[in-house]
């Protein structure tokens, strides 16, 4: 069975992120890399890199799972609970979480092979920030 989306994640991908948090009127930065692996139709997805914030550096990494069933991808956390789930329409899509208070929405842009972004706004009382992320080959 053909898995388009599963073959054009998978692999390494090189990422630029960058964070405007309103509420601290602070930016930061990450770069690092994003490995897709994985069987079946589940990917994990492992990023590790540096994030840079309020003129302190520090390692980071993320894990989550994808899952993906031709078109509609369901992310989770390691441990299975849910994150969000979004379904690829042409070149963008759009997912939301609530987490608390604070309200995650994420638009998705797909410029493959060689490119995807991923613009993560989120706010509430706790959080009031944007995280622009920019993978590429």
């Amino acid at each position: 069975m053909e898995q388009p989306l599963y073959d054009t994640l998978r692999g390494n991908w090189n990422i630029n992120r960058v964070i405007e948090d309103r509420r601290s009127a602070q930016s930061g930065q990450f770069t690092g890399i994003a490995t897709f692996s994985g069987s079946g139709n589940t990917l994990l997805y492992a990023e590790d890199g540096t994030l840079s914030l309020a003129g302190t550096e520090m390692r980071a990494t993320r894990r989550y799972k994808w899952m993906i069933e031709g078109d509609a991808v369901t992310v989770t956390y390691t441990d299975d609970s849910p994150f969000h789930a979004f379904r690829i329409n042409g070149p963008t899509a759009t997912a939301d979480h609530q987490c608390g208070d604070d309200f995650y929405y994420a638009k998705y842009s797909f410029y493959f092979p060689q490119e995807w972004q991923v613009v993560w706004t989120v706010s509430g009382p706790r959080k009031d920030y944007t995280s622009t992320t920019l993978y590429s080959r």
